[in-house]
């Protein structure tokens, strides 16, 4: 998995930091659902995908400027990577800034605020609002943020 896993880096990495300077949203999503990756409708990306192939989007959600989802980590005193797959509801959003790494579940109608870190397989709850380093909730469904 993990030879697989470095090839496939290998190939996606030039053209997403080519995508990456291209305004066109849709030439972005085309792309990553090419390689496998699940993305609902009506769903804007602004951010870094670092491992499509491990990442699910659901309908309606976005992705803020600089946002950066992570499917695996590296732990290089053991030399081992370890990787886990992104879910991401519909109707989230997902701040400018905020990372999110390898595990993480957001269910439906979460909100992980700008520069927030969702912490490895975490489940952020639907109807909520999360945000800090490593995001808390900061706000549920019916309540003001």
């Amino acid at each position: 998995m993990a030879f697989k896993w470095m090839l496939f880096c290998q190939l996606y990495t030039p053209i997403r930091k080519i995508l990456e300077i291209i305004p066109m949203g849709y030439v972005k999503i085309v792309y990553l659902r090419l390689l496998g990756m699940k993305i609902g409708k009506n769903t804007l990306l602004g951010g870094t995908i670092k491992d499509p192939c491990v990442t699910e989007i659901g309908n309606n959600t976005t992705m803020g400027e600089y946002a950066v989802l992570y499917a695996h980590i590296h732990n290089y005193a053991k030399e081992t990577i370890t990787i886990k797959k992104v879910r991401i509801g519909n109707n989230c959003i997902v701040g400018a800034g905020a990372i999110v790494m390898p595990g993480v579940v957001m269910e439906d109608n979460s909100v992980l605020g700008a520069g927030a870190l969702a912490t490895k397989n975490r489940v952020l709850e639907k109807n909520k609002a999360y945000g800090g380093n490593p995001a808390k909730e900061i706000s549920s469904k019916g309540s003001k943020i």
